[in-house]
């Protein structure tokens, strides 16, 4: 009776599926014929950094798409101030050979953050042993973590803090007091008369 209830509930909130499939289907799995024809998703991913290799994901976001991005920057800034210092000073050629005065001196170019290529190198530099700082070696993770086990134990136990460090079975005798005591093994008050 219960199946039959069950049956015509889910059939007649699923009009597609027919009854023999429906019998015939676990829950939760389709069927041969469903599974076939299903539209899985691309795998290619929309927005991918340059030196992604579809099936190899890189957990170094630094070097895989800071690195590229900045690199870009950097030659763009340095190819255009070369560019500006080079029609600066064939204007000041040019309005020193003409006598006459009437050729326009643009304003000096201001030097970017990228003004060589000596500057370009140590900042790729930088952000290479940065990149291996924060992926290869997990050393800042060990630090980060120290630091917030030190937070805890300060917080946890203040001022008593360098007595419990140096008599570390005080902590398990106090420890071991509040299990008995949420057990409910003893009372604070007397059980017997006096």
């Amino acid at each position: 009776r219960w199946y039959s209830l069950v049956t015509h509930h889910v059939y007649s909130n699923a009009p597609n599926l027919s009854r023999k499939s429906y019998r015939t289907m676990r829950i939760g799995k389709l069927s041969k014929r469903e599974r076939i024809g299903r539209n899985y998703p691309d795998p290619h991913p929309k927005i991918a950094s340059r030196g992604l290799i579809v099936g190899e994901v890189s957990t170094n976001v630094i070097n895989s798409v800071y690195l590229p991005l900045w690199e870009d920057y950097a030659s763009v800034s340095l190819q255009q101030y070369i560019n500006d210092e080079i029609e600066y000073d064939e204007a000041i050629k040019e309005a020193e050979s003409n006598p006459e005065g009437n050729v326009t001196i643009p304003e000096k170019p201001k030097r970017p953050p990228f003004h060589s290529q000596v500057v370009i190198d140590d900042f790729k530099e930088t952000l290479e042993e940065t990149s291996k700082h924060f992926s290869t070696l997990n050393g800042w993770k060990v630090h980060a973590n120290a630091a917030k086990f030190e937070r805890q134990l300060d917080e946890k136990y203040g001022v008593f803090r360098p007595f419990i460090t140096n008599h570390p079975e005080i902590e398990t005798f106090v420890r071991s007091m509040q299990r008995k005591w949420a057990m409910g093994y003893f009372s604070p008050f007397r059980q017997n008369g006096p």
